[in-house]
């Protein structure tokens, strides 16, 4: 009778959790029920998992839909009939096409029945001309539609009459149920409540009624009933089992033999002993033959081959990549390159990684460079036959429920912000703000929507659709339905490909330092002066990182790459620091990662268009780093392209206008380009740069160039207009265009004035932080704050004592204290650029927050810690900042408009010269930033 089910996985739609269905089937006394969600398989391996425990027996669908427009609903008869039906869907769905009103034959021939709506049918044939029912086809009929169809005599009707049976859609179980659904259906469509759609939500009268509630129901055509009996009776579904007794899902073999796998994992493991250990002993060649035993006893052959051929690919593309996990404690995963720990130097413990009672696949994941790992992703996709991403579910947690409500009950933001964030009186909200909160109690982790696994591939034995359905996100491949946990419920375990920023910093700093070779540690630090005993301790230190959160294979393969950066961080310091800005640094914003580059002895200027692309590039002679124009708001992509072919093809640019007619920006893209000062090599301001790009593309819309008036009137003529001409390298006068455009008409302009620091609020817009000191946009009372702060250098002479120190803010990170109150850990940057950690107890906390991004005044007593200094916070306050003076007219901000960092609004600065206020320690830092 239950035919028709959804859970919350039927996405912003559903309400009942598979517990909930199964717990309300076990107290209705029902035995059969089919999970058909709305266009999705998400649930349907954990409702066949749980069923049984709740003495129901299970069977999956689909619920399928053209949006909120329904078509049939779908039940697979067995294993073979879900794996066709899972293919046709996915067939469609990832090629974004509709979905047809009638199942095809194939899939119905292959065990998949279908059932369409009496209301969906009805509306769609014609009464006296309806096209007959073939084998495995149904129309359901819901139990307020019995008295419609008796009248319309469909009963009796032979073509049709024997295929109607009883579709008890079960979605709600009481009113709250209804209610949350509909505020699902608000959010999913963007609209408020009171302007949604009937069309868009399901019918109230969804809801799960018990067997007798049915029989009292259909009263008036029992048979309808026990034709849906009899369908489900049909059906049968269970986990998909590994065959043959194997542990899992995953291919099997490799090279379609265990025999010839492990032929072949023996010769890469002796060509691995010739490459890792060229005077091996037996002790190695023990270790080797043990894991190997216990691998093929295990069924793991096949898993080591593919990892060995996912790295051997990278290699051949000059990849760098991290094998870690546990999987760092396998010689053989060593010996095939996969890892590069040595677990017989390390004494790694083989059976960590894999033993014989260990039931799931070894773990290997394998860090390749984010810039590098969705080729590696679609090489496993062109490389293996039944491949899928792995999905996971986002989920409503409690500020976005409430947010998401709000919006739907058409909340004013700044409510919606004061609930989000939990600062209200409980007594004095008024009643829709009670319903957001209510509702967002109900909602909270439900799935709102279905994304991407942070790095899980999954490889299949067999038809990646025996599974389920695939859907398509914005990555471009195919996505299964379920998260991590589902499919080791079923077999299939994830390899996981995952992105690192750390290995793009160290490939990007080794092209840039190239042959230039994390000596050995000790040799140098010791070359340098430094104590034996002390370099010693330094590398014990960094070798006790291993001994820390992780398992020690984890750690030894963190500990290499650890190395490996520091190392070329201490010898290359500038190359790295421009490959850490180019892969967007770590843990810090990128502003920090530029900010130590100055402190190693970096000179940073802004992008400039004759001299970087989208990435940034560092001069050892001048020790300088250009910014790359990734970092520019608001900057296309193609300007940037464009730009670059043009210096490729024609050579520097010599003048705007020369820019302009070899690169064709729009005036939008030119302005942003002026104004982050990338057009400074043409030796105007940016001021006088940007009324002359006004004056030159205002030309250009008004149809001046010749190339714009010669309109061709035929494709043949447009070809000519635009087609190449062979011309010697770039003089400086010309294009390479067939017809060129005139010089615009020159104005000449009066004397602009430049407002002191405009420069740095462009930078802060543009880029996210300004290229001069920070404190050089403080107010003048807040820099005699600055002046009077301990920097981090004398902090050591004031411990125990209560010191103000005035800082640039880094970042917050906020814990909670045994009691469960909240704290905060702050780091600042000082005058100089050095750093200060601060502590901020729960009451602190409270009374002085951190209120963004911005410079403060700390004052608190000095603490030592095992030789590490902070500052215990006292109290806090962020420093007044100076108006933006692109926008302020005689010192006063107009409404609405914002400085660089929040601040006070007050009268507009002098030069920083003029004050006596200096740039102190921030190397290579102009005063003036105008």
């Amino acid at each position: 009778m239950y035919l028709n089910t959804h859970s919350r996985f039927s996405l912003r739609y559903g309400i009942l959790s598979v517990d909930d269905i199964l717990s309300w089937a076990q107290t209705a006394k029902v035995t059969h029920m089919a999970l058909t969600d709305v266009g999705t398989t998400s649930a349907n391996w954990d409702f066949v998992r749980r069923a049984k425990g709740f003495g129901v027996a299970p069977v999956l669908g689909i619920d399928v839909r053209n949006g909120n427009t329904r078509c049939f609903v779908a039940l697979a008869q067995h294993a073979e009939g879900y794996q066709a039906l899972c293919q046709w869907y996915s067939k469609l769905n990832l090629a974004g096409s509709s979905f047809p009103d009638r199942l095809p034959a194939t899939v119905r021939e292959a065990g998949v029945t279908a059932i369409y709506p009496w209301s969906v049918w009805r509306s769609a044939h014609d009464l006296g001309n309806w096209s007959p029912l073939s084998h495995g086809e149904w129309i359901g009929v819901q139990a307020w539609e019995v008295p419609e169809v008796r009248l319309a005599k469909a009963d009796h009707n032979p073509a049709i009459g024997p295929r109607l049976l009883a579709l008890c859609t079960a979605t709600f179980t009481c009113k709250q149920d209804w209610n949350a659904h509909r505020l699902l259906r608000a959010i999913d469509q963007n609209t408020l409540l009171s302007r949604l759609k009937a069309s868009e939500c399901g019918d109230p009268r969804d809801c799960f009624r018990k067997p007798e509630e049915l029989q009292k129901a259909y009263a008036g055509m029992p048979e309808l009933l026990t034709r849906s009996e009899e369908v489900l009776a049909k059906c049968t579904m269970t986990l998909p089992k590994p065959p043959g007794g194997r542990l899992h899902n995953n291919p099997h073999t490799y090279t379609g033999s265990e025999d010839e796998d492990e032929v072949l994992l023996r010769a890469l493991c002796a060509e691995g002993l010739a490459y890792r250990y060229p005077d091996h002993d037996d002790a190695v060649l023990d270790r080797m033959e043990h894991e190997i035993d216990l691998i093929r006893k295990q069924g793991f052959l096949a898993y080591f081959l593919i990892n060995w051929d996912i790295t051997s690919y990278a290699r051949s593309q000059g990849y760098f990549h991290v094998g870690r996990g546990s999987g760092a404690n396998s010689l053989v995963a060593y010996l095939m390159r996969i890892t590069d720990v040595d677990p017989i130097e390390l004494d790694l413990y083989f059976e960590r990684f894999l033993n014989l009672y260990r039931t799931n696949p070894p773990d290997f994941d394998i860090d390749f460079s984010w810039t590098d790992r969705d080729d590696v992703v679609s090489y496993m996709f062109q490389r293996f036959p039944h491949v899928a991403l792995l999905a996971a579910y986002n989920t409503f947690q409690y500020r976005a429920a409430v947010r998401e409500l709000g919006k739907v009950m058409g909340l004013p933001k700044h409510e919606i912000d004061a609930l989000c964030a939990g600062k209200f009186n409980p007594n004095q909200i008024g009643e829709m703000e009670r319903v957001v909160l209510q509702y967002a109690a109900v909602i909270r982790d439900f799935p709102s929507s279905l994304t991407l696994h942070a790095c899980g591939v999954l490889i299949a034995h067999d038809d990646i659709h025996r599974y389920g359905a695939l859907f398509l996100p914005p990555k471009g491949l195919p996505t299964v339905m379920f998260d991590m946990v589902i499919a080791e419920d079923i077999g299939l375990h994830k390899f996981d490909i995952l992105s690192q920023r750390g290995l793009g910093k160290i490939k990007d700093t080794l092209d840039m330092v190239r042959d230039r070779a994390r000596d050995a540690f000790h040799t140098k630090a010791m070359a340098k002066g430094h104590a034996p005993g002390m370099v010693r301790e330094v590398w014990r230190q960094m070798e006790s990182f291993a001994g820390y959160a992780f398992a020690k294979g984890h750690s030894a393969s963190y500990a290499v790459e650890s190395y490996q950066s520091l190392f070329l961080k201490v010898h290359f310091p500038i190359e790295y620091m421009c490959a850490c800005i180019n892969n967007f640094g770590g843990f810090y914003r990128t502003e920090f990662y530029v900010h130590e580059a100055r402190m190693l002895g970096a000179r940073i200027e802004a992008p400039c268009v004759n001299t970087v692309g989208t990435l940034a590039v560092a001069n050892l002679e001048t020790q300088t780093i250009t910014l790359g124009f990734n970092l520019v708001k608001d900057l296309q992509d193609v300007t940037v392209a464009n730009l670059e072919r043009a210096r490729v093809e024609g050579g520097p640019f010599v003048s705007m206008v020369d820019f302009v007619n070899r690169v064709a920006p729009s005036l939008d893209q030119l302005t942003t380009l002026i104004r982050v000062g990338a057009l400074r090599f043409a030796g105007a301001s940016k001021h006088v740069l940007l009324w002359e790009a006004h004056f030159l593309l205002a030309a250009e819309a008004q149809n001046t160039s010749s190339a714009t008036r010669l309109r061709p009137k035929s494709a043949k003529m447009a070809k000519l207009l635009t087609c190449k001409c062979p011309m010697p390298a770039h003089t400086g006068t010309g294009t390479g265009e067939l017809f060129v455009p005139p010089n615009p008409r020159t104005y000449v302009l009066p004397p602009l004035d430049a407002a002191p620091l405009t420069d740095a609020f462009d930078e802060w817009e543009l880029l996210g932080f300004p290229l001069c000191s920070p404190f050089l946009l403080l107010s003048e009372e807040a820099k005699a704050i600055v002046q009077s702060g301990v920097l981090a250098r004398d902090l050591h002479e004031h411990i125990d004592k209560v010191v103000t120190v005035v800082g640039y803010l880094v970042t917050v990170k906020e814990t909670s204290t045994s009691k469960g109150k909240r704290m905060c850990f702050g780091c600042v940057i000082d005058l100089e650029g050095a750093w200060i950690d601060s502590v901020h107890f729960p009451d602190v906390a409270r009374d002085f927050p951190f209120r963004g991004r911005g410079v403060y005044a700390i004052r608190g007593t000095v603490s030592e810690s095992f030789g590490c200094l902070s500052v215990d916070a006292q109290h806090m306050e962020r420093l007044a900042t100076l108006p933006d003076p692109r926008y302020a007219e005689n010192g006063i901000m107009p409404a609405g408009v914002e400085s660089g960092f929040p601040g006070r609004r007050r009268q507009p600065p002098k030069s920083a010269k003029s004050q006596g206020f200096s740039t102190g320690g921030f190397p290579h830092l102009v005063p003036d930033c105008n």
